[in-house]
């Protein structure tokens, strides 16, 4: 029925649900969109927060989606025993999955979880902000292209409200300070005299608009503009992850966290 009337569902669930059986289900209940809490692509990660599922269950489970669905993925930096190195791993793997949508999550510690345990015992201590950029850019860097859009970066303004959050840092406006870290890098590298423009590239509280005057601004929609640099930038790190990886990309991060007040 829901076919029919032009209608569809959308869902959300883990990787390691994803059978046969419920791929059946998914084209029975026409489900449009099938959203994945895949969180890391680090099998080491994965075991050390306890998830039922590896890489290979990751892929296997994408493969199952009915064709047709949007694929939509959710990822997390700064889980617990995560390392650069792991991040890393989503600028490789997350185009073979296909997804159309991403949505990137920094690790806030919810209360009487077990991660809250770990806090506690201080076996988990949450990235500063700055490290936490440096890893959600990252990952935004390779999910932002012409063919997957990233749609969310960090938990609603209402988590912080709920009084749920134990630790982790958190901030309402984690998307816009994400964007602002790549958009001063790329601008460090941009040769060209006229580039594609949205507002929103002026940054947090636009403390980027100044080092625009100097451009010719082709006004267009932000997806555009977004893609523009997000492009150049996979294009200039793409054989240099020592920008990643070495202390020189935390410093890029800790730019816009000083020039926002927020560390």
């Amino acid at each position: 029925p829901l076919r029919a009337h032009g209608l569809g569902i959308a869902s959300s669930t883990s990787p390691e649900r994803v059978s046969d059986e419920l791929a059946a289900e998914m084209s029975v209940y026409n489900i449009t969109t099938a959203e994945l809490g895949v969180q890391s692509f680090s099998d080491n990660v994965l075991a050390a927060n306890k998830r039922g599922y590896r890489q290979k269950d990751i892929f296997a489970a994408f493969a199952r989606i009915p064709k047709g669905a949007k694929k939509a993925c959710q990822l997390m930096v700064g889980m617990y025993g995560e390392e650069r190195a792991d991040v890393a791993l989503a600028a490789e793997f997350l185009p073979a999955t296909g997804v159309d949508y991403v949505r990137i999550y920094p690790t806030v510690v919810l209360k009487d979880t077990l991660l809250a345990d770990y806090l506690r015992d201080g076996s988990y201590v949450p990235l500063p902000p700055e490290e936490v950029l440096l890893r959600t850019a990252w990952v935004y860097m390779h999910a932002q292209t012409d063919f997957s859009r990233v749609i969310r970066i960090g938990l609603p303004p209402e988590a912080e409200d709920s009084g749920m959050i134990a630790g982790g840092w958190w901030h309402p406006a984690c998307g816009e300070l994400v964007r602002t870290m790549l958009v001063e890098s790329w601008l460090r590298i941009n040769k060209s005299a006229s580039i594609p423009f949205h507002q929103a590239l002026y940054g947090y509280k636009g403390i980027l608009k100044n080092a625009f005057k100097e451009l010719k601004l082709i006004e267009t929609d932000i997806n555009t503009a977004v893609n523009r640099f997000t492009a150049d930038l996979r294009e200039h790190y793409r054989e240099d992850r020592q920008w990643f990886t070495e202390r020189a990309a935390f410093e890029f991060a800790a730019r816009p966290c000083n020039k926002a007040d927020i560390v």
